[in-house]
């Protein structure tokens, strides 16, 4: 909601506060109006020393690289794409922690990407930080056939967890 709270005109935004204060969420509107107003595109100087410690985390699976940005940009939406400063591709819980935490030490926003299917404008970076891109967490970890339940990570592919359940007699449809 920041960046569309940005294009409104200071006008339209304060009539749209005046608007809700006159009931119970105005409060909540009103701090998001405050912290979309604090938010900043963050520093050159904040990013290179945020890729440093990734790099240091995760190696050459950090990375500012312009095509790779770029890639990550955008969904499957109309939105107007928003790159991030640095794109970060974990293979566990613990990097993906690791990553969260070295970003919010610095005060720097992220966004998580999966597939890139986003409709609805998600994996924006708005206000540029850190994408971290699941797609390496693509392990099936469990399938209960009985249950009719899988446990997998972020990265897993709706082929990928077909494939793996041919010999069992499931399927995992998309819903229509």
């Amino acid at each position: 909601h920041c960046g569309l709270l940005r294009n409104f005109s200071a006008p339209l935004a304060l009539s749209a506060v005046k608007t809700f204060l006159r009931d119970e969420s105005s409060a909540v509107f009103v701090r998001l109006l405050v912290i979309c107003d604090t938010m900043n595109a963050v520093s050159s100087a904040v990013a290179d020393d945020l890729l440093r410690a990734l790099k240091d985390l995760v190696g050459d699976r950090a990375t500012a690289a312009a095509a790779v940005r770029e890639h990550h940009s955008r969904g499957e939406s109309y939105h107007t794409p928003a790159a991030p400063d640095l794109v970060v591709y974990p293979r566990t819980t613990a990097e993906i922690s690791a990553v969260v935490r070295a970003a919010a030490e610095r005060r720097v926003p992220i966004v998580a990407f999966g597939a890139g299917t986003s409709l609805e404008g998600q994996v924006l970076a708005l206000h540029g930080g850190v994408c971290i891109d699941l797609s390496q967490m693509n392990q099936v970890l469990r399938v209960s056939v009985d249950d009719l339940d899988a446990t997998v990570q972020a990265g897993v592919t709706h082929r990928q967890l077909n494939k793996h359940l041919a010999n069992t007699g499931l399927t995992f449809f998309v819903d229509p």
